[in-house]
């Protein structure tokens, strides 16, 4: 009887010990969350990484593009492939970006993966003025390390990237950044 009454006692014990464990993580993860949700706006704007100056490609022009020619200003740069249905929504979205930041922000897309008269195609079908890269030696993929396209990282005036998008973006998204960036600055005459 006692031997019976153990075993009971056991898995009582058992069963408010899951309980717990279970309470406890639900707890840890509803303050992880609120604490995220709380991040300050200049925290959040922190560098998440700096590419290197000297990365450099080839544009669809044959000239040489090196990322530290471009600072001094904010500046956007775009991972696409004429063959990513998102990147074609994504298109229109930079152009209109690019047309109100003018003289203000940069723009330089980089071609992933794509065949050059295609990936020319698409930046003429989309209004594209900036440079498009090709990025056959990966110098790029490398320096940025996009998961695949489309991807869009901000990066400010500096160099530091403070803003890495991955998959489709609204405009919304890029705007918030670069508003901020370009409040934060006088108007600059980009590089180049």
């Amino acid at each position: 009887m006692s031997a019976l009454r153990s075993k009971m006692n056991d898995r009582a014990l058992g069963g408010v010990l899951r309980w717990f464990v279970i309470a406890a993580a639900v707890a840890l993860a509803v303050v992880v969350v609120s604490m995220a949700a709380r991040v300050p706006a200049d925290v959040a704007a922190a560098p998440l990484f700096r590419p290197p100056p000297s990365t450099a490609g080839t544009d669809l022009e044959g000239e040489q593009v090196a990322l530290g020619s471009m600072q001094g200003a904010p500046l956007v740069v775009i991972f696409f492939a004429s063959w990513c249905g998102p990147c074609h929504e994504d298109a229109p979205i930079f152009a209109a970006l690019a047309d109100r930041y003018r003289e203000r922000v940069g723009f330089v897309s980089v071609a992933v993966d794509d065949v050059p008269h295609e990936a020319r195609a698409f930046a003429t079908r989309y209004g594209w003025t900036w440079p498009v890269l090709r990025d056959d030696e990966r110098r790029w993929v490398a320096a940025f390390g996009p998961p695949g396209v489309p991807a869009t990282f901000v990066v400010d005036a500096d160099g530091a990237v403070i803003r890495r998008l991955t998959g489709p973006v609204t405009e919304e998204q890029i705007d918030s950044a670069l508003n901020r960036l370009v409040a934060s600055s006088d108007i600059v005459d980009l590089p180049g």
